[in-house]
């Protein structure tokens, strides 16, 4: 009787420790695939100037999240943003809506809406994750009417995009009137936040770009 007491107390001694060994091994599996996770990431925004990884704390409530099965998928993801950048900067816009005094003054004051679609040219894996449509905002003052009518000043300018909620930041940005201030150029600079959550394992990134767009008074 003490033999097969012994005996299973000694099989339960061994489950257990089978058990705590699981355990052990699951938690450094999991530690140690975080870890990896960690340096090709860092890797890559090492080598892009369009993405930085933030921790997921700072990322405000609703913030829009991706997913991606590999690291592979994500960094494909970023150099397709690269190139869209790229690309973006050579499209000019022209403002769409205006709304200006109705009567001629010495200097009035007015604004103007810049349209433009930033994916409608790429892939539907683009346009699933970032926002196809995004826009600028600025006021000006403006002198004379008509043929003669010429910016003076630019106000107040911001840029926003069509993401409910919207994940584009605004952080600069810089306006520069034509020398016959018949037009004027605007660059607007800022990121798109996002959740990026890639195998199961959640970060935050800021996609950094540029947007530059013309408009006439």
């Amino acid at each position: 009787m003490k033999k097969l007491k012994l005996s299973v107390l000694s099989t339960a001694l061994v489950v257990s420790m089978l058990g705590v060994n699981t355990s052990a091994s699951a938690a450094i599996s999991g530690s140690t695939d975080s870890q990896i996770l960690q340096e090709e990431l860092s890797n890559i925004e090492y080598q892009s100037d369009a993405v930085e990884i933030i921790n997921t704390d700072e990322l405000p409530k609703d913030t829009p999240t991706i997913n991606f099965d590999t690291i592979e998928d994500f960094e494909k993801f970023v150099k397709e943003y690269e190139s869209f950048q790229t690309y973006n900067e050579n499209i000019v816009s022209e403002s769409s809506n205006t709304l200006d005094n109705q009567f001629p003054i010495a200097y009035a004051n007015g604004s103007k809406t810049i349209h433009w679609y930033t994916a409608e040219d790429w892939s539907s894996f683009y346009k699933l994750y970032l926002p196809s449509k995004m826009w600028i905002d600025f006021t000006y003052t403006y002198s004379g009417s008509g043929s003669n009518k010429t910016f003076t000043k630019i106000t107040s300018i911001k840029s926003n995009s069509g993401s409910i909620p919207s994940s584009w930041n605004q952080t600069t940005a810089v306006s520069n009137i034509s020398g016959n201030k018949k037009s004027v150029t605007i660059k607007v600079t800022g990121y798109f936040l996002l959740g990026v959550n890639i195998g199961g394992q959640s970060v935050g990134a800021k996609f950094h770009g540029s947007f530059t767009k013309k408009a006439n008074v």
